[in-house]
Formats: structure tokens, C-alpha cells, sequence
């Protein structure tokens, strides 16, 4: 039930409620079983450290809304039990720390791999968009047709998988999954993946009586997002084009461009059809936090009552190293239409004072 669905008694508009989603009585909760088997090792009185663990995590009755057709109240659909999903994979910590004289340094990184599959769905399959749920791949694959390059001529047209009645030189060509020589839905298939199969992060430190520099690395491997936004297409929503477009895109004079000839969407889909050219690497590898800090020797800070007294400087987000240049890749990787505001730079500085 949604509040603001007002009604009009005699003329008169009352507040009221009224039923806005479809309710599944059969719902139940979700249920997750893991099993998993690891190792602790700590060599030369545990400076080196590692720790293994090798995991299957199985989802039942996972719950997903449903869309339901608009001929039944425009009504948003019910959430369901729809399946299982199996998540599979092992992580993998190790770490090392040492002094030297007055100086003491430590590493540590951590991987971790993980297989996402859908292993049952009675058989059925959903879309949402430009994503896929479906046994055999991962939950919300993207899915469309494989661009396998540009259109130089046209003869090569002629020669090709019929695309469509105003396929011309420059345009995006693609792959017939189905051999029966023409291009269609049913030339769909898995093009992407929006859940990381890798995750990794490591963190350095290094202390001088005093003196510590501490920095924390994050980035994630073996992921892909898919961008419709104004960014990512051309005359996108009445906008213009990016400096790429003008400079990068099929003409006659450029045949080696990276990007299609320069059309709009509207009255000529062909293409801005739902395909791999559109899917990017969001993988990173992100600085997220580097610490500078000086703790004041106590010797000085006793005779003013002071326990402790630490200066600082700290950055966050400041530099990371990815292929994805439209927006932050730490982002809503379904989301394609619009480009989500970007994780903030930041610099601090401060003192830590305990009395």
C-alpha cells in the first residue's frame, strides 16, 4: 500500500491509499548455506603470516521483483523466491612485518576470487533491461548482441548478416551467434559482467620512532559495466558530443576510427542497439587512504599533563589507476543512463590530543 493516492468524495479531493505493488503470499525468507575450509600459517614467530580459505556459498529461494504486464493496474511487481545462486571462490591473506634498528615496516594484501552462477531457476528466465538472470551465468549478466567491429564498405555489407535496411559504411557490425544470416534478437548472448570476480586491497606501513606513513590500496578485477548516458553517446537527450567523437568516429577519411560514423538515435537505432560496444572495464585499483602522522615523544608531554599528542595529514580517493575515463568506476555498475556523482577527494590535517 502507497500513502498519496488521493480520492474525490462529492467534489472534494481527501488524502487516501490505495495498492501500488503486487504481493506474493508464498514469500519466504532466503536461505544461505557455506562451506568452506582454510589454513593459518605464521613463519619466523609470525612476522609471516598467511590465511587461505576456500569457500561454496549456495543462496536458495532468492528473492527478486518481478515485473508483471501494465494490463493489470500499471502495478509494480512482487517480490519472489525465484531460485538459487552460487557464489564460489577462495580469498587469500598474507602479510609481513619487521623492524629494523628504529625502523619497522609491515605489508599486507589480501585477493580474494569469486564465481558467481546462477544454478537454478526452474527453468525460466528474466530480463531487466539490458541484463539477464538466467541458469549457467551470473545474476544480472549484461546481455545484447557482440560488435565485432566497423563497416568499411559496401560490399562488405553485402557480404554480410543482413543488419538492418539502412546498415551503412561505419556502423557497428555484429556477430551471428545463430549462423541463419541475419542479425536479431536471437543473436543475444552474455556480454558482461557486473559482479567483480576479483577483489583485492594491501596496505603499507612504515614507522621511525615517532614518524608513521600508512597507506590502504582497493580495486576490484574482471568487471564490466554497460553506459547509455549522455557521456557515453553521442546527441545523447539533445546534448552534444565529447572531444572522442569528434576526433575518433568512422568517416570516409578515417576508416581505422575506434567509434562508429556520428548518427543520432532517433530514426536510426542501428547503432545504439544493446551490444558489447557499449560494455566498458570499470576495473581499478584505488588509493584510498594515505596517512602521514608524528606522535610527540612523551618525555615532552608529561610535564603539561598530556598522554598522548599526534599531528596528522590524511588524503583519501586521491589517485586511481583505471581504463573506465567516464565517471568513477566505483560505482552502480547497472546503472547506465545516468553517471553517478563521483567518490570525493579529500585532504585532512589534525591533531589527536588525549589528556
Amino acid at each position: 500500500m502507497s500513502t498519496g493516492k488521493n480520492y474525490n468524495f462529492s467534489g472534494v479531493i481527501v488524502p487516501g491509499a490505495a495498492v501500488s505493488q503486487v504481493a506474493d503470499p508464498a514469500v519466504t525468507w532466503e536461505t544461505t548455506t557455506i562451506s568452506n575450509i582454510g589454513l593459518d600459517l605464521g613463519l619466523f614467530r609470525d612476522k609471516l603470516t598467511f590465511e587461505l580459505d576456500v569457500f561454496n556459498k549456495q543462496t536458495d529461494d532468492i528473492l527478486r521483483q518481478i515485473n508483471v504486464p501494465a494490463q493489470v493496474g500499471r502495478l509494480a511487481g512482487p517480490y519472489r523466491n525465484i531460485g538459487s545462486v552460487s557464489n564460489k571462490g577462495f580469498e587469500l591473506t598474507a602479510g609481513f612485518r619487521d623492524k629494523a634498528g628504529d625502523v619497522g615496516y609491515s605489508l599486507s594484501a589480501n585477493v580474494a576470487r569469486v564465481r558467481n552462477e546462477v544454478t537454478d531457476l526452474a527453468g525460466a528466465i528474466y530480463y531487466d533491461g539490458n541484463t539477464i538472470t538466467r541458469e549457467g551465468s551470473p545474476i544480472d549478466a549484461f546481455y545484447g548482441l557482440r560488435a565485432i567491429g566497423l563497416f568499411q564498405s559496401d560490399d562488405e555489407i553485402a557480404k554480410a548478416p543482413k543488419q538492418s535496411a539502412v546498415t551503412k559504411p561505419g556502423d557497428i557490425r555484429y556477430f551471428d551467434r545463430d549462423g541463419n544470416n541475419i542479425i536479431d534478437n536471437n543473436d543475444r548472448e552474455v556480454i558482461g559482467n557486473s559482479i567483480p570476480e576479483w577483489t583485492y586491497s594491501f596496505n603499507l606501513a612504515v614507522t621511525y620512532r615517532g614518524l608513521e606513513l600508512a597507506a590502504f590500496f582497493q580495486g576490484v578485477g574482471k568487471v564490466s559495466t554497460y553506459l547509455t548516458g549522455n557521456l557515453a553517446q553521442p546527441y545523447k537527450n539533445g546534448a552534444g558530443v565529447t572531444p572522442e567523437w569528434l576526433t575518433d568516429s568512422w568517416t570516409p577519411e578515417n576508416p581505422g576510427a575506434r567509434l562508429p560514423r556520428l548518427t543520432t538515435s532517433n530514426g536510426y537505432p542501428q547503432n545504439f542497439q544493446t551490444s558489447s560496444f557499449w560494455v566498458q572495464d570499470a576495473s581499478y585499483l584505488r588509493l584510498k587512504n594515505l596517512q602521514l602522522s608524528y606522535t610527540l615523544p612523551q618525555r615532552w608531554l608529561s610535564r603539561a599533563g598530556i598522554q598522548q599528542l599526534k599531528i596528522f595529514a590524511n588524503a583519501q580517493n586521491w589517485v586511481t589507476f583505471t581504463n573506465f575515463k567516464l565517471g568513477d568506476p566505483e560505482r552502480n555498475l547497472t546503472k547506465g543512463n545516468i553517471i553517478d556523482y563521483p567518490i570525493a577527494r579529500t585532504a585532512t590535517a589534525g591533531i589527536n590530543l588525549s589528556l
